[in-house]
C-alpha cells in the first residue's frame, strides 16, 4: 500500500454539500487538504517572492512548497466569504501585492450569483471605439460606465 493510500485512510472525509455539488470544507484542515491537491495537480504558479539580505541587497526567487501552498488556502478561504467554491477560488482570486483580489470572470460571476445583469459592447473603429458596461441591480437601479481608447492613451 503506497503512503498516500495510507494518509487517505486516516484522514476524515470530506463532505460533499449535496450529491452533485462541489466541496465545501467544513474546517481549516479541509481547506488546507484542498490546496494541498490544488498544489499537487499543477494548478498553483509559483510567484516571486521579494528578499532583502542584512546588507539591504534586495533580490526575487519563488515561493516554496509551504508558501505556495498558505497562499492557496488563503485564496479558498477569502472564496468562502464571498460566496465562490473552493476550485474557482484557487483559479480566480491573485495574490498582488500583499492583497487577495479576484479577476477576470470572477467578477461577472460574483455579480451574476448576487442577481445583477451584465451588458458589454463596444462602438467605434481604431482611436474612436469606446467600450461600454451597464450595470443593472437587483432593485432596478443602472449603471453605466464607459471607456475609450483616446482615454486609455491619455
Amino acid at each position: 500500500m503506497s503512503d498516500l493510500q495510507n494518509k487517505t485512510k486516516l484522514m476524515a472525509p470530506l463532505r460533499p454539500a449535496s450529491p452533485i455539488a462541489g466541496i465545501i470544507p467544513q474546517s481549516l484542515d479541509d481547506v488546507w487538504r484542498l490546496a494541498t491537491l490544488a498544489f499537487k495537480a499543477g494548478m498553483l504558479k509559483r510567484q516571486k517572492v521579494k528578499t532583502v539580505s542584512d546588507a539591504g541587497a534586495i533580490a526575487y526567487a519563488d515561493e516554496d512548497d509551504e508558501m505556495m501552498m498558505s497562499r492557496a488556502t488563503m485564496q479558498i478561504l477569502q472564496g468562502l466569504e464571498i460566496g465562490m467554491p473552493a476550485m474557482a477560488a484557487v483559479q480566480l482570486i491573485a495574490l498582488v501585492g500583499s492583497r487577495l483580489v479576484v479577476h477576470s470572470e470572477g467578477i461577472p460571476a460574483i455579480l451574476w450569483s448576487k442577481g445583477f445583469k451584465l451588458k458589454e459592447w463596444e462602438e467605434g473603429e481604431g482611436d474612436d471605439r469606446t467600450a461600454f458596461c451597464r450595470l443593472t441591480r437587483p432593485d432596478g437601479e443602472v449603471i453605466e460606465r464607459s471607456f475609450s481608447v483616446k482615454q486609455a492613451k491619455q
